[in-house]
């Protein structure tokens, strides 16, 4: 099943990983801030949150690579046969 507040923690420490954001210089607290103003919902504890994501034993970055998987790569090939 989907979990949606594991994906956003999955996504937020990726973008703190990646050094992604604010040109790399956010915090994982103002990331996280970000996604609750923005997806209008509190994400608790998400250190916690993202401490399970790691214990994960089969798939620690599920989201991402569904992201890949499925829409980034569908979503390239179509853009390819609007050229």
């Amino acid at each position: 099943g989907r979990h949606p507040k594991a994906s956003r923690v999955e996504l937020i420490f990726s973008l703190y990983a990646g050094a992604v954001y604010n040109n790399g210089l956010a915090e994982i607290k103002e990331i996280a801030e970000t996604f609750e103003q923005l997806f209008q919902g509190d994400l608790g504890n998400y250190y916690n949150v993202f401490n399970e994501i790691r214990l994960r034993k089969k798939n620690r970055t599920s989201l991402l690579d569904q992201l890949l998987k499925r829409s980034f790569r569908k979503w390239m090939l179509s853009m390819s046969a609007h050229k």
